[in-house]
């Protein structure tokens, strides 16, 4: 464990609202955000659903994190992995009970976070930190990491610098 907190190596998704709350890069919450990653030599991820959906002005900090090479899109979960089909409809599932809205109108980019910290836990030999500042998401991701058995692999956090 390295003395941010995140484990050594650790394998990070990120959803983008976290890159939204935590400002530009001028910024402190960035900078610091940026240093918490490097300092655990963990590697920084966002979903490539989630750098889809992304519009307006506020992209150029997630742009400056990729082309700084500190933070990597992952391509979108495997649908062909049975875990990561699972945790995605989990996440699913809770995130719409969270919101009363129907599962078809559930962003993708949301279970997505669900399904590739499974397919990271399940592929990659280091833990595994997904960060949200989306409490539906975060509900959803956590269910499914439970239900799907990953809870000793995956922590599940809310960014709190996110002011």
């Amino acid at each position: 464990m390295s003395d941010s907190g995140v484990p050594t190596g650790a394998a990070v998704l990120v959803d983008t609202n976290v890159f939204f709350a935590i400002g530009g890069p001028s910024n402190s919450n960035y900078r610091r955000f940026r240093d918490t990653i490097r300092a655990a030599e963990a590697s920084c991820w966002l979903p490539q659903r989630v750098v889809e959906e992304l519009g307006g002005p506020e992209t150029d900090r997630i742009e400056t994190a990729l082309s700084a090479g500190w933070v990597e899109t992952a391509e979108s979960p495997d649908q062909t992995d049975g875990d990561v089909v699972t945790a995605t409809d989990v996440a699913r599932r809770t995130i719409a009970s969270e919101t009363d809205r129907p599962e078809h109108d559930i962003e993708k980019a949301d279970t997505a976070l669900a399904g590739l910290g499974v397919q990271f836990a399940r592929r990659r030999s280091v833990p595994v930190v997904v960060v949200t500042n989306d409490i539906p998401a975060r509900a959803g991701v956590e269910h499914a990491v439970v239900a799907s058995g990953y809870d000793e692999t995956i922590d599940v956090c809310v960014s709190t610098r996110d002011r």
